[in-house]
C-alpha cells in the first residue's frame, strides 16, 4: 500500500469525522462546554431566526429539573448540596440532539456568582431558531405553584405544589401533590407579598381528596404549611430565629426552612417555609369519636376585651381547633378563663389555671426579642395562643409563641427606604404587666425569683452567645450567599431591606443580650448604650 493512498484514505475518514462532529450534537454536554465568548453567541443570534416563543420546553441539569419562570423569561437552578458536578453539570434539553444551548461570556457558575445574584445569559437554538433567556442560581430549595383562579384570603382555592429539595441526602428530590392555597395574616396581608397557608392533597381515581402528609424539607410529615413573605423583615430572619428559640426553650416553635417561589410561572421571592402551630403540634387529647376535647385560640387584634360569662365567640379571637364537639364549649371555657385572669383578676384562679412554665418562656422570648407586637404594656394584648388542655375534671391554659415579625428592634411604623430598621431600641424594657404572668409576679415573690432562675438556665444552657451567633451564621448563608436576598429585592424594590446584610441586627441582638442580661440579673455592670446602628 502506497503512501498517496494511505495518505486518501486518512483524508476521507478525517473529512467524515469532521462531517459528523458538525452536524451531530451529543444530547447532553456540560457547561464549561456550552460557554462561548461574546463573538461567537452574537454570531449565532445574527445566523438564525428569533422564534416567536422559546424554543426550549425542559432543560435538565445533572438530570434535575431547572425551573422556568415564564413571566421573567428565567431559568432557576438549585444547586444540590454536596454534588460535584454542581458547577459544571451536565446538560439535556428536551432530549433533543437538535436543540444546543450557549451561555454568553464565557461566565462561569460559582460562589461569587451565585452570591451575587448575576443571571447568566444564554440561548437555546437549533439549525433555524433560536430564543433567549437568564438562567439564575441558588443554593435554596425551589417550590413551583400553579394555580387557575386569583388567590384569595377568605377562601381555599385550588393549586398544584412542587418542591425541589437540594439538601445532600434527600430522600425525595421532588415532592408533587395537589392541594389547596389562600392569603394568610391580617395586617400582613395589605402588603403587597402575601404569604400563604397551605393545604397539601392528593386526589385519587374517584376525584376524592385527602390529606398529603409530606415531610418537606426534613421537617415533620404534614399536610399544612405556611410561607411566610417575611416583607416587613428588612433582614427576613425574625420569624425563623424566634421559631427556634421557642422550639429550644419550650418546645412549642415551629420549624422553618428558607425557600425560594415561583408562583404560576412568575418569581415570587424568598420565602420561610414553615410548619403550623396546631392540635398536632400541642399533642391534644380526643374523645372516643375522634373529637378535640382540647382547643387552640388566637388573640389576633388589639381589641377590646369582652369576657362576660357564656358561650359566644370573643371579639379579637379566633378558634383555631377544628373537629371538636362543641364550639359553645370551647368559648365558655377561653371566656371563663379571661373573666378570671383579665377583667377580674382572681390570682388563685390564675395560678390554679395557668401554665406557669409556658408562660414563663413566652415573655421571656417576648422580652428578648423586644417583641412589641406581642405586649407592649397597653391594656390590651395581641399575638398570642393560648392552648386550653383539659385536666382531670378542670383545665389549664398554656402561652404558645406565634408571630415575631415586629420584633428584635422592628417597629410599627417604618419607612421602606430608610437605612435603619430598629425603630426600638436595644435597651427599651418591654412591660408585660398587662399578661396574666405578669399580674402573677406581680403578687408572687416566688414566680419572679422563678422567672429569673429560668432566663439565667436559658441564657446559659440554650440561648447562648455561640448558639445565637451560629444561627445568624447559617441565616447569612441562606440568605445572601443564595443570592436570594438581592432577588427579592429586585423582585419587590418597594419592601423593607438591610443594607449590611446581618451585621446591624447582630450588633442589636448582642446588646440586646446584654440588657437582658443585666435585669434578669446576670451580669453587674449596665450595658453601655449603642450610639447609632
Amino acid at each position: 500500500m502506497n503512501r498517496n493512498y494511505v495518505a486518501i484514505v486518512v483524508g476521507i475518514i478525517s473529512l467524515g469525522l469532521f462531517i459528523f462532529a458538525a452536524n451531530f450534537v451529543a444530547p447532553q454536554t456540560d457547561y464549561h462546554h456550552a460557554k462561548i465568548t461574546n463573538e461567537e453567541y452574537n454570531s449565532i443570534i445574527s445566523s438564525h431566526k428569533k422564534a416567536d416563543d422559546s424554543i426550549l420546553k425542559d432543560l435538565k441539569f445533572n438530570s434535575q429539573k431547572v425551573y422556568y419562570a415564564e413571566q421573567d423569561n428565567t431559568w432557576y437552578y438549585s444547586i444540590i448540596e454536596g454534588n460535584k458536578d454542581a458547577y459544571n453539570p451536565r446538560i439535556n434539553t428536551n432530549g433533543n440532539s437538535k436543540l444546543r444551548i450557549a451561555f454568553k461570556d464565557y461566565q462561569n457558575i460559582d460562589e461569587q456568582t451565585i452570591a451575587s445574584a448575576k443571571t447568566l445569559d444564554f440561548i437555546a437554538y437549533n439549525d433555524d431558531y433560536y430564543s433567549e433567556h437568564k438562567l439564575a442560581v441558588t443554593t435554596l430549595p425551589i417550590i413551583a405553584i400553579d394555580h387557575e383562579d386569583e388567590i384569595l384570603s377568605d377562601d381555599d382555592i385550588e393549586m398544584e405544589f412542587e418542591l425541589f429539595d437540594n439538601r445532600k441526602n434527600a430522600l425525595k428530590r421532588i415532592t408533587q401533590t395537589a392541594g389547596k392555597i389562600h392569603i394568610r395574616g391580617k395586617s400582613s396581608a395589605t402588603f403587597e407579598k402575601k404569604s400563604y397557608r397551605l393545604n397539601l392533597r392528593n386526589k385519587s381515581p374517584g376525584e376524592h381528596d385527602r390529606n398529603a402528609n409530606e415531610p418537606l424539607l426534613g421537617m415533620r410529615e404534614d399536610d399544612d404549611w405556611i410561607l411566610f413573605a417575611n416583607y416587613h423583615d428588612n433582614e427576613k430572619i425574625r420569624q425563623t430565629l424566634n421559631s427556634q428559640l421557642a422550639k429550644d426553650s419550650s418546645g412549642y416553635g415551629t420549624e422553618n426552612r428558607f425557600v425560594e417561589v415561583i408562583n404560576n410561572s412568575k418569581y415570587e421571592g424568598l420565602y420561610t417555609l414553615s410548619t403550623t402551630i396546631d392540635a398536632k403540634t400541642l399533642s391534644f387529647q380526643k374523645d372516643s369519636d375522634g373529637n378535640y376535647i382540647d382547643y387552640l385560640f388566637k388573640k389576633w387584634h388589639w381589641g377590646r376585651l369582652d369576657t362576660e360569662q357564656g358561650d359566644e365567640a370573643v371579639d379579637s379571637y379566633e378558634l383555631k381547633t377544628e373537629k371538636i364537639s362543641s364550639d359553645k364549649d370551647a368559648w365558655k371555657t377561653l371566656r371563663s378563663y379571661l373573666k378570671h385572669t383579665e377583667t377580674e383578676y382572681d390570682h388563685e384562679y390564675a395560678t390554679t389555671h395557668t401554665d406557669i412554665d409556658s408562660a414563663i418562656d413566652h415573655i421571656l422570648l417576648t422580652e428578648l426579642s423586644a417583641n412589641i407586637d406581642s405586649a407592649n404594656g397597653s391594656p390590651f394584648i395581641k399575638n398570642i395562643l393560648y392552648a386550653i388542655r383539659h385536666k382531670d375534671s378542670d383545665y389549664i391554659v398554656s402561652y404558645i409563641p406565634w408571630d415575631f415579625d415586629i420584633s428584635w428592634g422592628t417597629g410599627y411604623i417604618i419607612d421602606a427606604l430608610d437605612d435603619t430598621s430598629y425603630q426600638v431600641s436595644p435597651d427599651s424594657y418591654i412591660d408585660y404587666s398587662p399578661l396574666t404572668i405578669g399580674k402573677l409576679a406581680e403578687n408572687n415573690e416566688e414566680i419572679r425569683e422563678k422567672i429569673k432562675t429560668r432566663y439565667q438556665y436559658l441564657r446559659q444552657n440554650v440561648w447562648t452567645d455561640d448558639y445565637i451567633n451560629n444561627l445568624l451564621n447559617s441565616y447569612q448563608k441562606d440568605i445572601f450567599n443564595s443570592g436570594a436576598f438581592k432577588r427579592e429585592k429586585e423582585r419587590w424594590p418597594d419592601g423593607y431591606y438591610s443594607h449590611d446584610e446581618l451585621d446591624s441586627i447582630r450588633t442589636y441582638i448582642n446588646k440586646r443580650l446584654e440588657y437582658c442580661d443585666y435585669w434578669f440579673e446576670l451580669r453587674e455592670d449596665e450595658p453601655e448604650p449603642l450610639e447609632t446602628l
